[in-house]
């Protein structure tokens, strides 16, 4: 398996909307991030819109680095068990 396999089945929309989150919070631009963590700016903007097909691991971490984020946060699963299993809460 591919390392762009890993996560190719990511709904990449929602990884996007998370990972413009956390650029935000970090208080950091586009260029910024992309700099930081040795990407192609063109390359974090396509990331960042949800253009993207996959994500590759190595730019996970790179991005969790710079975000200061857990790769579960950037992938969406920091949510709880239940939520995850489609439970309500009592």
């Amino acid at each position: 398996m591919s390392e762009i396999e890993i996560f190719s089945n990511l709904d990449m929309r929602q990884f996007a909307a998370r990972l413009r989150a956390a650029r935000e919070r970090a208080g950091l631009t586009q260029t910024q991030v992309a700099l930081f963590a040795a990407l192609n700016l063109g390359n974090y903007n396509e990331l960042e819109c949800g253009h993207k097909p996959g994500l590759r691991a190595t730019t996970l971490y790179r991005l969790c680095q710079v975000l200061r984020v857990s790769a579960d946060d950037l992938l969406g699963f920091d949510l709880p068990m239940a939520a995850l299993a489609g439970e309500t809460e009592a």
